[in-house]
């Protein structure tokens, strides 16, 4: 019998054991869910934070597009406000420096009529304004610079670039010059002016900064 009571007091003491540590084992699986279901939780903010920052950069892709489009425009209408404030303009190539003797409009508004052959115009031809371009000299001795001069009359403009075309060929004092529309993008066209030239295409350059060949 003493025997059966230690082994009864043993068994007694292995399930308080066991149940302190089921005990222990049902806490730590407890705080192991509190920890999964705050992880479950984060996860899900994190998933919504995602969704929201994609819906942005979504809408802000849009938005981009949008805006280039506009810009598209803008530099479009830009482009043309710019050509029609030069539609007026002609540029005068190869002059020598100095033949405009220090009066570069009083010059050309008289010089001009003489060298088209438009002396009997009721009006006479009127300018706006007028520079010298500037640019890099190819050498010390080198006079021939480009002047652009602004009409006063867009109407004299096309008379002028009308002129040259039919005279085909001018010139100052033995120099050849040669008479072009103030184009912003008629850099855009050199290689197929050079093109033309050696193929001896006729071409002219047409507002808006038109190439048009004959």
């Amino acid at each position: 019998p003493k025997d059966l009571f230690q082994l009864l007091q043993e068994i007694k003491k292995g399930n308080n054991i066991i149940k302190s540590k089921i005990n222990e084992l049902t806490s730590t699986v407890a705080t192991l869910d509190k920890k999964i279901s705050k992880i479950a939780g984060c996860m899900g903010h994190a998933e919504k934070r995602i969704g929201n920052t994609k819906d942005a950069i979504g809408a802000m892709e849009k938005r981009m597009d949008t805006m280039q489009k506009e810009m598209h425009n803008l530099k479009g209408k830009f482009d043309d406000l710019k050509n029609r404030a030069y539609r007026a303009n002609i540029r005068l190539v190869r002059l020598p420096e100095g033949a405009e003797d220090n009066n570069p409009q009083k010059f050309l508004e008289t010089w001009l009529p003489q060298l088209l052959q438009l002396q009997d115009l009721p009006c006479r031809l009127e300018i706006e304004q007028v520079h010298w371009m500037l640019r890099p000299r190819l050498s010390p001795e080198d006079k021939l610079r480009m002047l652009v001069f602004k009409m006063l009359r867009f109407a004299d403009k096309e008379l002028i670039m009308r002129r040259t075309r039919a005279l085909k060929s001018l010139s100052y004092k033995q120099h050849r010059i040669h008479l072009f529309p103030d184009l912003r993008k008629q850099k855009e066209f050199d290689q197929a002016k050079s093109m033309c030239r050696a193929c001896s295409i006729p071409f002219e350059l047409l507002y808006p900064a038109k190439l048009k060949m004959e």
